[in-house]
């Protein structure tokens, strides 16, 4: 659907600090997809720090010039999750890249051949212009050019890149969402599945353009309630509010998730989710934090967190015991003490275990494969 434009030639000239990198990194993450701009050699070391800012928090398509395999393998390596190219480009790249990982630009769909189409995973556009007049994929394109009678395969595959800027017209926005989603309710909500950084869901609540702008605009959880008929944001009476981290739209364009930072609980009976307190990484990495900056003393996690010369001690152990186990309910339980005692040293030094598992899916999407410079393939 929408994809934030990060320009590698003016990018620079925003930040201020390491920590601004990050923070205006993610506020273009709002919708689980920024694109890049303007990459090259010069901009390979700023392109690197950028990644490592974004930690694998969203997906990141880069619009690809030239034909070095090398040159597009580096950009892969790095966790960039597919490569913007031209059909020129597409049928270079796809001898030796997977399609998956690739992203074709369109200026007409009556370019696209048959063959084309059924090889091609995800489309771009033409650059969004942010006006009033802002037109929707289906209004740029022709439909009748899509080499296929099934609409919807195209609007899960196409997305539009849309300038940061969008971004402080949090109505304009709301509206080119709202026009994308569609709904079978009589009321015309679309239910929102409401989900911890972990992944956890938390609950279940409905969304309208409104409450969508609302959120946008607060960055925080923003929805529809139904038995008051009017915008709900979560936690402005109670104080158990949401920092909105990402809005995601799922394949049929009929419901939403939210990914909040949740304060206290979400549930009105006090519990972190509705579906209770679970034993989920979420609640274990909550309930382990809190005991950090506990008084008890004579908390075990607390002396761990203390004493960094024993806490090592007990991560050599338990390690060894892991590798060493030759069953798998006995490896299940080292694995455990690994854990615990790795998320101590984590949250010892203010990390959070969603980024630590974002940034495995950041190297996950590294390619081995390697070509003779200058080479295509």
């Amino acid at each position: 659907m929408i994809s934030i434009l990060i320009d590698l030639k003016t990018f620079p000239n925003e930040m201020l600090t390491k920590d601004d990198v990050s923070s205006k990194l993610r506020h273009r993450a709002l919708f689980g997809r920024v694109t890049f701009r303007n990459a090259d050699s010069t901009s390979s070391e700023l392109l690197t720090q950028v990644m490592y800012g974004l930690a694998g928090s969203c997906d990141v398509d880069l619009e690809f010039s030239g034909s070095d395999l090398n040159a597009a393998i580096d950009y892969l390596n790095l966790g960039v999750r597919r490569l913007i190219v031209t059909a020129e480009q597409f049928l270079l790249l796809s001898e030796c890249v997977s399609t998956e990982r690739l992203a074709l630009r369109m200026h007409s769909l009556a370019d696209l051949q048959a063959d084309q189409w059924n090889r091609v995973s995800c489309l771009y556009g033409p650059q969004a212009v942010l006006s009033e007049t802002t037109k929707t994929p289906e209004a740029e394109w022709n439909l009748t050019d899509v080499p296929t009678s099934d609409a919807t395969v195209f609007r899960e595959r196409v997305w539009q890149v849309f300038d940061s800027s969008i971004l402080n017209n949090p109505a304009l926005l709301a509206q080119t969402i709202w026009a994308r989603l569609r709904s079978d309710r009589s009321d015309g909500l679309v239910p929102t599945i409401v989900s911890d950084p972990l992944g956890r869901a938390l609950g279940l609540c409905y969304s309208n353009q409104s409450s969508l702008e609302r959120a946008i605009a607060l960055r925080r959880g923003v929805y529809w309630s139904r038995s008051r008929n009017s915008l709900w944001e979560k936690g402005e009476s109670s104080g158990q509010t949401q920092r909105l981290i990402q809005m995601e739209f799922d394949c049929d364009h009929d419901t939403i998730r939210l990914t909040v930072e949740q304060t206290g609980g979400f549930c009105h009976q006090g519990t972190y989710g509705c579906f209770g307190d679970s034993r989920s990484a979420g609640c274990i990495e909550r309930h382990l934090a809190e005991r950090l900056v506990g008084a008890d003393q004579k908390s075990i996690t607390l002396q761990l967190a203390n004493n960094p010369t024993r806490l090592l001690e007990k991560l050599h152990e338990e390690t060894r015991e892991l590798l060493e186990t030759g069953e798998a309910t006995h490896a299940e339980w080292e694995f455990a003490d690994v854990l615990y005692f790795s998320l101590i040293a984590l949250k010892s030094k203010r990390g959070n275990l969603s980024a630590a598992f974002a940034e495995l899916a950041r190297r996950s999407l590294r390619i081995s494969r390697r070509v003779a410079k200058g080479d295509i393939c």
